[in-house]
């Protein structure tokens, strides 16, 4: 049995998935690129302008949401401390580690950092913008 144990950080989001049907090509690297703009019609729904392809889209809930989550080391030691001394700062006689894997570290941390709840859905075939 292994426990995962996920943290729900402070400044938790939502965000939103855009799902895309096809593919996308594309040189290089992803880091930075601008791949479309988004603007809202009229109606509300999401229109999505790839260099000189436009689609329309819709908002859908999702049923269940997801999490996103961001992975995090962690390295340190977490000793179980069985002390009746006074002394604020343990010494090696009055230390006792448990050796549980809950106990020894390096560990991995998962932080939840957003939640997806909607995603914008595009699935007719691109018009071309003149």
């Amino acid at each position: 049995e292994m426990k995962i144990w996920i943290k729900w950080e402070e400044n938790c989001k939502d965000w939103v998935m855009y799902e895309l049907q096809g593919a996308l090509e594309i040189t290089g690297s992803l880091d930075g690129l601008l791949i479309g703009n988004v603007v809202f019609n009229s109606s509300g729904n999401p229109v999505l302008t790839i260099g000189t392809n436009q689609l329309e889209g819709k908002k859908v809930a999702l049923k269940k949401p997801l999490a996103v989550i961001k992975k995090k080391k962690i390295s340190d030691i977490t000793p179980s401390l069985s002390s009746s001394s006074s002394s604020p700062l343990p010494s090696s006689s009055n230390l006792e580690y448990d050796d549980t894997p809950k106990d020894i570290s390096p560990a991995t941390e998962y932080g939840v950092v957003g939640v997806v709840r909607h995603k914008y859905e595009f699935k007719s075939r691109p018009k071309p913008v003149i």
